[in-house]
């Protein structure tokens, strides 16, 4: 039976329900299930993990693979660790006691590499699942497999509540297999038939906005929360302590107080930057005759920036760049992210970019009435659905991400290839018509979408079209082999 190695990035308390229901999931499709985990699940079979008791204070002797490929893998894995940090810490939100980098970061780098690649030598795994594109580890592993050739991939739900994934095999946000995006040439200039159901795009914004409008918990409530999580980090604090682990180690494990501080900070600059900044909001009216271009923030912290668009991930970065592009010819206005929470944002966040030459509009404005203001050149964004919007409703789309599959869109630029006179000055002869439901059928039929009716779900089933294409590889391998023969 073939082996399947799949990443679970949980905290230690979670490891076993998750790797347990992994098991159950798995024993029907197939194949062997190992899991790598940061810590030791002493209950589990089949389990590695990175971080034994004691790790950090022990010599670990180094598998037997060559020093240049283990070098290799060392140096994704610093890269990973490295940038994990700068995220948290150059990143346009705050947030109190973060985790720092380990004191020799190339030296743990090595170890964990060494680690990894026993794992690995191990298991032989004919598929490796990362799980999710938000921390270091899952990044370093997703590229560990590139390294050896073995089938990987991220699924994401690229609609919120759809119950179906996108299979990213690529780093840059992409599937090698499907030009996502292009597709549309087949129905250019075609009167796209759409049903009196609601769209992936509709559902996909009811979502957001809904959720953004849900009313907060009481405080007390909240106190509860804070009370029991509080309770739960001196534990972790003993836990931690007995087995010679560090912080780093860990997923966010925060120290007592630092919960609490949280909250405080959330809630009180929460509070103190919807009073200053978005007290009476109001959308740009028809006396405003002016071209506007409106920029879509994206949810920090979040994969957007730390795996797939990491040159912003201060995303004042790119609103700077994108007023310094149009200069005082466009308006710029910035949307905020509905399910941002305002008070992780960075301390001059707002302020900055209104220094910049931004406005803000209302957090909750919905993409149609946003399509419909007076002037409107483009949206843009890093990316993501908002692309997708755009394309349905021919509506310009400035990328700050080169290298994702929503360049392929129509009425899509990236900031490389941007023209401001295209947008400016915008030939609209010969209309495309494109349909974001169409574009979902037809990646499903190229078998690139999963369902995902939970993230376990999501993820085995991602396995299982992992380890069915390594199957078919090797099959197509020994194949040619006989015809060579």
């Amino acid at each position: 039976m073939q082996n399947c190695l799949v990443v679970i990035n949980s905290y230690f308390k979670d490891q076993l329900d998750t790797h347990v229901r992994n098991e159950i999931e798995s024993e029907t499709m197939g194949f062997s299930l190992f899991s790598l985990t940061r810590t030791k699940i002493a209950q589990a079979q089949n389990n590695f993990a990175l971080f034994e008791e004691g790790f950090n204070r022990r010599q670990r002797n180094l598998p037997k693979v060559t020093n240049s490929q283990l070098e290799t893998l060392a140096d994704i894995i610093g890269e990973e660790l490295n940038f994990d940090r700068d995220f948290l810490t150059h990143g346009d939100f705050s947030l109190i006691g973060r985790n720092s980098s380990p004191k020799n970061l190339a030296l743990e780098s090595r170890f964990i590499a060494s680690k990894i690649a026993e794992v690995i030598e191990t298991v032989n795994p004919v598929a490796i699942v990362p799980g999710h594109p938000d921390n270091w580890l899952s990044s370093a592993m997703f590229r560990i497999a590139k390294t050896y050739g073995i089938p990987t991939g991220f699924a994401l739900e690229t609609f919120y509540g759809s119950r179906k994934a996108l299979i990213i095999d690529d780093f840059s946000y992409n599937n090698s297999k499907v030009p996502i995006g292009l597709f549309e040439s087949k129905i250019a200039n075609k009167l796209v038939e759409t049903s009196g159901s609601e769209s992936i795009l509709e559902a996909n914004e009811h979502f957001h906005l809904s959720f953004g409008n849900i009313p907060a918990k009481s405080f007390y409530t909240y106190l509860r929360n804070l009370a029991v999580t509080e309770a739960k980090s001196v534990f972790e604090i003993f836990w931690r302590t007995q087995r010679g682990l560090e912080r780093w180690m860990l997923v966010d494990q925060v120290l007592p107080g630092v919960n609490t501080l949280r909250f405080i900070q959330r809630n009180l600059f929460s509070r103190v930057r919807k009073l200053r900044y978005f007290k009476e909001l109001d959308l740009p009216d028809s006396k405003n005759g002016r071209k506007k271009g409106i920029v879509f923030l994206h949810l920090s912290p979040e994969a957007a920036q730390l795996t797939f668009c990491r040159e912003y991930v201060n995303q004042v970065e790119f609103v700077k760049r994108i007023i310094s592009m149009f200069g005082r010819e466009v308006d710029i206005y910035v949307k905020e992210h509905p399910l941002q929470e305002i008070g992780y944002r960075s301390k001059n966040f707002y302020k900055e970019l209104i220094e910049a030459g931004a406005q803000l509009i209302p957090i909750n404005s919905n993409f149609n009435e946003i399509s419909q203001l007076p002037g409107l050149k483009f949206i843009a964004t890093l990316h993501g659905t908002v692309a997708f919007h755009c394309a349905e409703n021919k509506i310009f789309c400035v990328l700050g991400e080169e290298k994702s599959f929503h360049k392929n869109l129509p009425y899509t630029k990236t900031l490389s290839t941007l023209n401001k006179n295209e947008i400016l000055f915008p030939d609209t002869t010969v209309p495309i018509e494109f349909s974001v439901n169409e574009m979902w059928e037809f990646l499903e039929k190229s078998g690139v979408v999963i369902d995902y009716r939970n993230d376990i779900s999501g993820q085995l089933q991602l396995a299982r079209v992992l380890v069915d294409e390594s199957t078919n590889n090797s099959k197509l391998f020994e194949q040619s082999v006989r015809e060579g023969e």
